[in-house]
């Protein structure tokens, strides 16, 4: 019951269903660079997943226009 009551705020973020989740989203990501930062991350739930995607996805799409421009 101590140990319940210590980590209360974390058993939400190590949720089995929420790994599952994220597995499975990190899984079906077609970038291979994307899909290696998040396994990196190891975000605790699908929400931090998706967004962490989203950023590093516009990063990416940065660096190429970026890229494209100076050649």
């Amino acid at each position: 019951m101590l140990a319940k009551d210590a980590c209360e705020g974390d058993l939400n973020e190590r949720d089995p269903m929420q790994r599952i989740i994220v597995g499975n989203f990190i899984d079906g990501l077609n970038d291979d660079a994307v899909r290696i930062k998040l396994i990196r991350s190891n975000p605790t739930n699908l929400t931090e997943s998706v967004n962490m995607a989203l950023k590093e996805q516009n990063e990416l799409s940065e660096d190429n226009a970026l890229d494209y421009l100076s050649a």
